[in-house]
C-alpha cells in the first residue's frame, strides 16, 4: 500500500488535469475525474470516508443539487436529453465525495495547483491571440471566437479566478523584495485583466472590479491598510478608463451594451444583439415556467419546451439566434418550480455561511464570480461550467489550507 503523501501527490496532479480539460477540452476533464474517484477509492480507508460523508450535513446538501435532477426524471418525457443532462451533471455529485471526505491540501500542493491555473491560462490567452492576430481582419470575425475551446464568458471567469491567484501568490512571496518570480505573478495577473478586455468580455470585467472593490473594503475594515486601500481603488477607477481609450474591443463592447440597451427600449429588432436577445430569452423562460411553477416541467424537457415556444412564436427570432434562457435562475425555476429554484439558492448560499467563508480570499473570488455569471449564462448546463462549478467550489470549501491573506 502507498503511503498517503502518494496518493495525495496522484489527487493533485488529477486536479490539474480538470483544470487544464476546463481550458481545453471535456475529454480531459472526464478522464481525469474518473481516475480522481478511482484515486479516492485505491487510497482505501472507505469505512472512515464513508462515515465522514454520512455525518457531513454540507456534503448531503452539496449532492442534492444532482439529486435534484434524479427527482426530475419522475416527471419528465424526454429521457434522452434528461439523461445527456445528467452525465454534465456528474462532477456535482462525485467531487464533493473526493473533497469532502479527504484530508486538506498542503499548503505546497495547494499553491502548485494554483500556479497551474495561473499557466494554464496564460497559455490559453497566447493561443487566443496568436488566432486573434492572424484572422481579426477576416470580415465577420467575432471576438468570442478567441475563445477556441469553451465560452468566451466561461473563459474570462478562469482568467478572473487566476488573476487573483497570481496576485496571491505574489503577496504570499514577500511582494515587497524584488525578484523575477514577483515580476512574472504581478504581470500576468495584469495580462490576464487586459486580456479579458482584447476579448471583449463584459463578464469578466464586471467581475474584476466587483472583486477590487470588496478587496478595497476588506483591507480597510480588516487590515485597516487604507493606503493598500486606496490604490486598489484608484486601479478600479482608472484601468476602465484606460481600457476604453487603449483597448478597440472595450469600447466596442460598451457602445455595443448602450446601442443594444436603447435598441430594447425602442422595440426595435432584438435579432443578432446578444443583450436584447436576452431580454427575450428571460421573457420565454418565465412563460415557460408558468405553464408548471410548483414542480417545473421536468430535467429533460427544458430544450423541447424552448423550441415548441419558438414554434408557436416563429416572428419572436430568427432561426440561429433561438436559445435557451441564458440565466440559470430562470432554467432552475421553469425546470423544477419555485421548490427546485429555493433549493437551488440554499445550496449555493449555505455553504458560504456554514463554512464561514465570507472573508476567504479564495472563496469570495469564485462565489462572486459563479454568483454573477448565473444572471447573464446557463452556467450549469455545460460540462465546462458544471466542472467549473464543482471543483473550485469543492477545491476551496474543502481542500484549500486554512491560511489567509494578512
Amino acid at each position: 500500500m502507498l503511503n498517503l503523501f502518494s496518493f495525495q501527490k496522484a489527487q493533485v496532479i488529477l486536479i490539474c488535469g480538470i483544470i487544464v480539460g476546463v481550458f481545453s477540452y471535456s475529454a480531459i476533464n472526464s478522464i481525469c475525474t474518473g481516475l480522481l474517484v478511482i484515486n479516492w477509492i485505491a487510497e482505501g480507508d472507505l469505512k472512515a470516508k464513508f462515515k465522514k460523508l454520512k455525518e457531513s450535513k454540507i456534503f448531503w446538501l452539496l449532492i442534492s443539487l444532482f439529486l435534484l435532477h434524479l427527482v426530475g426524471l419522475l416527471y419528465t418525457s424526454n429521457f434522452e436529453y434528461a439523461l445527456k443532462d445528467l452525465k454534465i451533471k456528474l462532477p456535482i455529485f462525485f467531487l464533493p465525495i473526493v473533497f469532502v471526505s479527504s484530508k486538506q491540501l498542503s499548503t505546497t500542493h495547494f499553491r502548485s495547483i494554483l500556479k497551474v491555473l495561473l499557466i494554464t491560462a496564460l497559455l490559453s490567452s497566447i493561443y487566443a491571440m496568436y488566432y486573434y492576430i492572424n484572422y481579426f481582419n477576416v470580415t465577420f470575425f467575432e471576438l468570442r471566437e478567441m475563445s477556441r475551446f469553451i465560452s468566451h464568458i466561461r473563459l474570462s471567469l478562469l482568467n478572473t479566478i487566476a488573476a487573483f491567484a497570481s496576485f496571491y501568490l505574489l503577496a504570499k512571496n514577500n511582494w515587497r523584495k524584488p525578484s523575477l518570480a514577483n515580476l512574472f505573478y504581478f504581470v500576468a495577473g495584469l495580462w490576464l485583466f487586459v486580456f479579458n478586455g482584447i476579448m471583449g468580455s463584459r463578464m469578466g470585467l464586471v467581475v474584476f472590479f466587483i472583486l477590487l472593490l470588496l478587496g478595497s473594503a476588506y483591507l480597510i475594515f480588516r487590515h485597516k491598510k487604507v493606503w493598500l486601500a486606496i490604490l486598489l481603488f484608484i486601479s478600479m477607477v482608472t484601468l476602465p478608463l484606460i481600457s476604453y481609450y487603449t483597448l478597440p474591443s472595450v469600447k466596442l463592447r460598451t457602445h455595443e451594451v448602450v446601442y443594444e440597451l436603447q435598441s430594447y427600449q425602442l422595440n426595435q429588432d432584438p435579432n443578432g444583439k446578444s443583450i436584447a436577445q436576452r431580454f427575450v430569452y428571460w421573457n420565454v423562460a418565465w412563460d415557460i415556467f408558468k405553464t408548471s411553477p410548483i414542480l417545473g416541467i421536468g430535467t429533460g424537457d427544458v430544450e423541447d419546451a424552448f423550441n415548441a415556444y419558438y414554434l408557436t412564436h416563429p416572428d419572436l427570432l430568427q432561426k440561429q439566434y433561438q436559445h435557451r434562457a441564458h440565466n440559470q435562475y430562470l432554467t432552475f425555476l421553469l425546470t423544477f418550480g419555485i421548490i427546485g429554484l429555493l433549493l437551488f439558492i440554499v445550496i449555493i448560499f449555505y455553504p458560504i455561511f456554514y463554512r464561514k467563508k465570507y472573508l476567504d480570499y479564495f472563496y469570495i473570488i469564485f462565489f462572486i464570480a459563479f454568483l454573477l455569471s448565473l444572471f447573464t449564462e446557463d452556467t450549469l448546463e455545460t460540462q465546462a461550467g458544471v466542472t467549473f462549478y464543482a471543483l473550485f467550489n469543492s477545491l476551496f470549501l474543502f481542500a484549500k489550507p486554512d491560511e489567509y491573506l494578512d
